[in-house]
């Protein structure tokens, strides 16, 4: 009798519901804005212990929420194979199903700051929270190049875009190497986010136009595109085994000091077990009970999958 074949996952729930907690996380996290006077007044912000809950809340603040937008680029590359390695796409379609999702709320949101930083301005005196809001800042905002490209100072306008505009870049290095990746799905993967860690860690020369924080996150993006490839979600098993090896190259990085290996490997140790549970859920749920935990945790963390 020949195998049966598994059903491939077209969502991976737990992972949205990871995805989201981690969004929650950053949220809880910026809380310290609601002491700045002004956009000048960062050193006289409190420290967390006397924020309301602070017992509670401290693992939020320090050092998980710090670290979560790494888990975001991790997420988006393995989310990204996922997608685009089992199907054809152009430059176009590519390009558009990217600024369809980010962009109008992008320039909703710039707009909408740029205002408040107006008024701000005319009848206070100061800028609010962040205090780069000049003509080119607002040019480097609306092509969404505010954080990867040189020509920035620093967080302005619409700052926690940040993330994003460095993720930009990425997208395009991704969509180059969407061809070959489909051939190798393992070791293209390895090569690019080993070389963009290598080139965070020696810097040979300095790239022209571009800040290092691309290449850091291209290191996470590909590797969740590596941990795509290594298929946790075919079994509970696999996505054990390489939970086992993220917390061993976590280690690793605790004792070596290299806190990027620290970060990197509880990331990927969660994601694939965050895949595996989907598995898991599919293949040996007993009633319906299971699968609604994951399908409300996806519904009330966040939205469907890229």
């Amino acid at each position: 009798m020949a195998p049966r074949s598994i059903e491939p996952i077209r969502t991976f729930h737990w992972i949205d519901a990871l995805r989201g907690a981690a969004a929650i996380v950053i949220v809880v996290f910026h809380y310290h804005h609601f002491y700045l006077a002004d956009a000048g007044g960062r050193a006289l912000i409190p420290p967390t212990e006397t924020f309301p809950y602070s017992s509670f809340l401290k693992p939020l603040f320090e050092p998980i929420a710090s670290r979560a937008v790494e888990l975001f680029w991790l997420i988006s590359g393995f989310v990204f194979a996922h997608v685009y390695l089992r199907r054809r796409t152009s430059a176009w379609e590519f390009s558009f199903a990217r600024l369809a999702r980010l962009y109008p709320l992008h320039l909703v949101t710039l707009l909408y700051v740029a205002g408040i930083q107006a008024i701000s301005m005319a009848s206070q005196g100061h800028w609010q929270i962040y205090d780069n809001n000049d003509a080119r800042h607002f040019v480097l905002q609306l092509f969404m190049a505010s954080n990867w490209i040189s020509w920035s100072e620093g967080l302005s306008f619409n700052g926690p875009i940040w993330s994003v505009s460095l993720e930009i870049v990425v997208y395009g290095l991704f969509f180059l190497s969407i061809g070959i990746m489909k051939k190798a799905p393992v070791l293209v993967p390895i090569l690019l986010c080993s070389a963009s860690w290598a080139w965070v860690l020696l810097e040979p020369v300095r790239l022209p136009l571009v800040q290092i924080g691309v290449l850091e996150c291209s290191g996470f993006f590909f590797l969740g595109c590596l941990l795509r490839g290594l298929r946790p979600d075919l079994a509970w098993a696999r996505a054990g085994g390489l939970a086992l090896s993220g917390g061993c190259a976590a280690l690793l990085g605790l004792v070596t000091g290299w806190e990027l290996m620290v970060v990197s490997g509880i990331a990927a140790g969660v994601v694939s077990l965050a895949a595996g549970l989907d598995r898991l859920l599919r293949q040996r749920a007993r009633g319906w009970a299971l699968w609604a935990i994951s399908a409300t945790a996806s519904i009330w963390f966040t939205s469907r999958s890229r």
